[in-house]
């Protein structure tokens, strides 16, 4: 089939009235997105973690912060390459066989990690492995512009948002399996192959070609999805603004979380309450994302439930700084969750629908993911510079919850900007 009767098809299809997604995409890309989530949490939440602890034991903090920065920078660097790389063989390769390529560099590299014998040699490795996760991401998030109309962007936008924090939970399992470090992350590099098969076996079932990215669509049945306008490039910066203060608080949550529970709480069983703790939020997190992204679809609103969202994880993340007694620490993560789910993913939708150029989804989604690579990056170097402070958790905990208030003073911007700007719908009619 040729890309021009591809085209053709694509706009019949549409032009007769079907607003679906192809069926099964949405689980495939969440269940990708998944598998490059579980190849980043699984090191940072324990592995890299430990090795610090084992290499460095006077200085774990400092050089798992470092590590965790250095790997940061290069996703940051290799998100926006892979993304316009992946733009320009779009007409003859698939989105789907760059996350194949990244798949592969991920795999591969997270098994040379576990047989890493010096601090150098692991940082290596993992900034390798950072690389593949970076182009996972690009292959399933530009198939989401490419491919998902605008009335389903925000259920998707939570879906994938409940795999990101799905994955943290699966990371710090899988990642526990074994106290032989080389054997842990085997057993991850396996978990992440068999999530990411189904996204990328249908390249080879299938055999797709480059398709043009999905028309924006309306609800049929609820008002026009409002993004103000369209094209409007500080609209798009304050969302992604929003975003990269939201998720620098989140770093600065779960990046340390191994070390609150450990030296700060001093639980019995760290390994046991880590898991205890990080899969509470995940559900909660995971079911309100869920929920959240369908109430945004129908009600055709991104900002509200982005505003409200982060505006509650704020308060809760600041609580974690102030309470040492474990039942309010647990309670205090739900509502994180709770809170977190609500912005995710409205405030991925919102950032889709106001990509300019359809021909360069990939390149512009890679730069807009530095609102999640830049925390990363960052949250790590501030974070071990507060935690060397008198009260340093009570410090962190309440720098996040600060960050994240001001990610919902942003959206709120936002908001209003949006309000206040000419609506317009996005939509094809039906024939």
């Amino acid at each position: 089939m040729t890309l021009d009767s591809d085209r053709d098809l694509r706009a019949a299809r549409h032009e007769g009235g079907d607003t679906s997604p192809p069926r099964g995409l949405e689980t495939r890309l969440a269940l990708a997105g998944l598998a490059a989530w579980v190849a980043f949490f699984a090191p940072t939440q324990v592995l890299l973690a430990v090795a610090a602890e084992r290499m460095y034991p006077a200085d774990k903090e400092l050089f798992f912060g470092l590590i965790s920065a250095a790997g940061s920078v290069v996703m940051l660097l290799a998100y926006p390459i892979v993304g316009a790389l992946s733009d320009r063989c779009l007409p003859t390769v698939a989105r789907r066989t760059v996350s194949m390529i990244g798949v592969a560099v991920a795999v591969g590299c997270l098994v040379m990690a576990g047989q890493a014998d010096s601090g150098l040699e692991l940082v290596f490795w993992w900034c390798a492995t950072q690389t593949g996760i970076a182009a996972i991401q690009c292959g399933v998030e530009a198939s989401v512009a490419d491919e998902i109309p605008t009335r389903h962007r925000a259920r998707i936008g939570g879906k994938l948002a409940a795999a990101q924090m799905f994955a943290a939970l699966l990371g710090t399992v899988v990642a526990s399996v074994s106290t032989d470090l080389s054997i842990s992350y085997l057993v991850v590099a396996g978990v992440v192959t068999m999530l990411a098969a189904p996204f990328i076996a249908v390249s080879f079932i299938a055999a797709p070609t480059a398709r043009d990215p999905a028309p924006a669509l309306a609800h049929p049945t609820a008002p026009p999805i409002r993004v103000g306008r369209s094209s409007s490039t500080s609209e798009l910066w304050l969302g992604w603004t929003s975003r990269t203060l939201v998720l620098f608080g989140l770093g600065n949550i779960t990046q340390f979380l191994y070390f609150f529970v450990h030296d700060e709480l001093a639980r019995p069983e760290p390994a046991s309450a880590l898991i205890l703790l990080t899969g509470l939020f995940v559900v909660s997190v995971v079911l309100s994302a869920l929920i959240c992204g369908t109430i945004s679809d129908r009600i055709a609103d991104r900002t509200g439930p982005a505003v409200i969202g982060s505006a509650v994880a704020g308060v809760a993340a600041s609580t974690f700084g102030f309470v040492d007694s474990w039942p309010l620490i647990l309670c205090a993560a739900a509502v994180l969750g709770a809170g977190l789910g609500a912005f995710m993913g409205p405030a991925f939708a919102l950032l889709t629908e106001l990509l300019p150029d359809p021909k360069h989804y990939g390149r512009d989604l890679g730069l807009l993911n530095t609102a999640v690579v830049a925390p990363s990056a960052l949250a790590p170097i501030v974070g071990v510079a507060m935690l060397r402070l008198e009260h340093g958790f009570t410090v962190l905990y309440t720098v996040a919850g600060t960050s994240l208030l001001l990610g919902s003073v942003t959206m709120y911007v936002l908001r209003l900007r949006t309000r206040d700007s000419r609506e317009h719908t996005v939509a094809v009619n039906p024939l």
